[in-house]
């Protein structure tokens, strides 16, 4: 968010604009028939400037390494196939690589040029870090397992864990899988066949 430079121009003739996002970069094309002044046609034309929007992006590396700054670029209708709504998503979601964005004093493309940081060395919101998408599990009690890593596990296990724990039955259409935190013998097991999450 930060490397943006200006901020959405709302007239009829703006092909893509910035959505407000936290973690990622969320880009949405100004479509036809979902946005209130949309002039992309749906089809051939959407996809191709997703295309070209993408492509742009992955040429921006940082301008002292030459590491790319952009991890991967997703769509987020692949992403996320289960949210029929289209509103709902970003055409396009911008994962940022690991690197701190304070420490980079500019980043550069050989065809777009270079965009300063704007406060080297610190974040402009005064914040000293920002959220990642792992996160940790705190579990205690008799039969669970003490300092065990747990992986792979998403945050759709979390409510399937809980039912296991306390002995109840995995509710229908309930997506994930009880994460395996439980000495054998101990706890209820769940036989109900898991779906992918």
């Amino acid at each position: 968010m930060f490397w943006r430079r200006g901020q959405f121009d709302r007239k009829p003739q703006t092909r893509a604009f910035c959505l407000n996002s936290d973690l990622e970069g969320y880009i949405q094309v100004n479509l036809r028939g979902r946005e209130a002044s949309g002039t992309v046609e749906p089809g051939r034309e959407h996809e191709g400037l997703c295309e070209q929007i993408a492509d742009g992006l992955r040429s921006f590396v940082d301008s002292d390494t030459g590491d790319p700054v952009i991890a991967r670029i997703g769509r987020g209708q692949q992403l996320y196939p289960g949210i029929s709504a289209e509103n709902c998503l970003p055409d396009l979601i911008i994962h940022w690589d690991q690197m701190p964005a304070a420490r980079r004093r500019a980043v550069s493309s050989p065809r777009y040029g270079s965009i300063p940081w704007p406060t080297p060395g610190r974040n402009p919101d005064g914040r000293s870090g920002h959220h990642r998408s792992e996160g940790f599990l705190v579990a205690a009690g008799e039969g669970i397992f003490p300092a065990t890593r747990i992986e792979p596990a998403h945050i759709l296990d979390l409510a399937p864990t809980i039912y296991q724990l306390l002995g109840v039955p995995k509710a229908p259409g309930m997506r994930g899988q009880a994460i395996s935190l439980i000495r054998s013998g101990l706890g209820v097991r769940d036989s109900t066949p898991q779906s992918a999450p």
